[in-house]
């Protein structure tokens, strides 16, 4: 093909995209507005360094707080990107490619019995804990979220085996499948069931959809155990919202000009026995939910309006109090803003 035209095919699908995600975060912000206000109660920490001037990100798609450091990766330009709980910057790790220990398009970084194991289109690649390459696990499908319990692997994957489309894997730590759960009917996708995230508390896993308010539970074996909606009228109004323009899942779908349907969760957390859910919206919003799926609380600050979306969080305890790290894109170029920074350490 023409370089020319692959540069023009390139511009034209990044401004469809744009637009589409300049829709829906305009439909969001309207939805904010005709909302119950909250009082604010997450606080920003203003001493926290302004760690964006210390490296530019691409696209960020994962933070997690690992042996006392934040852990960022960096997708498009291929990094794990490591911070003090201060905000210094203390290492830029990774090397393009698709050799022994190279990253190649990196997704999520997990914890596991002080390792370190990294998803990327080259499979996981699997490092100790100074990020020394061990071994890399092989995986025959594309995957956003996975988690490790007992030896095994659980993830999500948008791919097929065999002629179904699984919502959920099981796999050994050598990425050999020995379970899997998959979809009944396969002429559309169960809006319920379209990508999640996956969680483990002992014994049980939680799936978390991104687009809908469903929570599944599964035992170790895959098995379904129940299915809830998490009660809190915000998630039902975003809700209302996607079934409106995604329609009766994929029908009339393109008429209406939408890329995806909106996420409502980006990104869930489990910390002393409670999930933590990051809702997609311009303000910053965590819920705070138990394991039978009682909202317990909501932690709210509305000041930064100009986030177009956030990327990720997590959370820790420090000295007593509960801290979130949240990672986030920003609209402006304003370096004056603090809406620039690329993380926020927000405290009770």
């Amino acid at each position: 093909m023409n370089k020319k035209l692959i540069i023009v095919i390139f511009f034209v699908m990044m401004k469809i995209v744009l637009v589409g995600v300049d829709q829906l975060y305009q439909s969001k912000l309207d939805i904010l507005k005709n909302y119950t206000k909250r009082s604010d109660n997450l606080f920003v920490d203003q001493d926290f360094k302004n760690i964006v001037k210390d490296y530019f990100f691409k696209n960020p798609s994962c933070l997690r707080i690992i042996h006392n450091k934040i852990y960022c990766v960096d997708n498009l330009n291929h990094k794990i990107v490591i911070y003090s709980l201060g905000g210094s910057l203390i290492k830029i790790f990774g090397r393009s490619g698709r050799g022994p220990g190279d990253i190649y398009f990196p997704l999520k970084i997990v914890p596991y019995k002080n390792d370190i194991y990294l998803s990327n289109l080259n499979g996981i690649e699997h490092f100790d804990r100074k990020l020394n390459f061990k071994n890399r696990i092989k995986t025959f499908l594309t995957f956003r979220q996975f988690s490790i319990f007992n030896d095994f692997i659980y993830f999500y994957t948008h791919g097929y085996y065999k002629d179904s489309n699984p919502l959920v894997i099981k796999s050994n730590m050598q990425g050999k499948v020995v379970k899997s759960y998959s979809y009944t009917s396969r002429k559309d996708f169960p809006k319920e069931y379209f990508i999640g995230m996956i969680l483990s508390n002992k014994s049980q896993f939680y799936y978390f959809c991104k687009h809908w308010n469903r929570v599944i539970i599964f035992d170790s074996r895959l098995k379904k155990q129940k299915e809830f909606a998490i009660k809190y009228d915000l998630l039902d109004k975003l809700e209302q919202w996607n079934d409106y323009y995604w329609g009766d899942h994929r029908k009339n779908y393109s008429k209406k000009g939408k890329i995806w349907p909106a996420n409502i969760i980006k990104s869930v957390r489990f910390h002393k026995g409670n999930f933590y859910l990051l809702l997609d919206i311009p303000v910053l919003q965590i819920l705070k939910v138990n394991c039978q799926g009682k909202l317990k609380n909501i932690f709210t600050n509305k000041e930064y309006f100009k986030i177009m979306r956030w990327c990720d969080f997590d959370v820790i305890t420090q000295n007593g109090k509960i801290v979130f790290y949240v990672m986030g894109k920003s609209l402006t170029n304003d370096k004056d803003n603090m809406s620039d920074q690329i993380i926020y350490k927000v405290t009770l």
